[in-house]
């Protein structure tokens, strides 16, 4: 496996930021400046690399040095239509579960996932978690 330098790095960076406007464009609402909107893209954009990298290099952690308990529920939930396990699946295999829903096909001879399928899994999860929240509350 090739390590990457800095430079292939922040390149890296670079293409997912640019690539993040047509994942999830910024609005410019009345008194949003388009900096905030682009200095948010780069937070969620390090974030997304952050979790990338970790899941691969440290596979077997748990997920939750990642995830709080109510998202990754959601996401084994939603993914394998059963109640999760007592205790936290590695973080390997949450972040396939989330890249999941963000177009990941997970076939034998596919590569890890990559950040444009862990963000948009990252953006339905959130919707995911919401759902499950308000199933809960209102009871069964």
């Amino acid at each position: 496996m090739r390590h990457r330098s800095d430079a292939d790095r922040s390149g890296a960076f670079r293409s997912l930021i640019r690539n993040a406007w047509a994942v999830s464009p910024g609005v410019n609402a009345p008194g949003d400046p388009l900096r905030q909107c682009w200095a948010g893209q780069q937070r969620i954009a390090w974030r997304v690399m952050l979790l990338r990298m970790t899941a691969r290099r440290c596979p077997d952690l748990p997920c939750e040095v990642a995830f709080e308990t109510e998202a990754w529920h959601a996401i084994y939930i939603v993914s394998q239509h059963t109640q999760p396990p007592d205790e936290p699946p590695p973080l390997d295999t949450i972040v396939r579960m989330l890249a999941g829903f963000g177009g990941l096909l997970n076939r034998k001879h596919d590569g890890p996932p990559g950040n444009k399928s862990i963000w948009i899994g990252l953006q339905r999860t959130r919707d995911f978690v919401l759902a499950l929240a308000a199933y809960n509350a209102a009871g069964p």
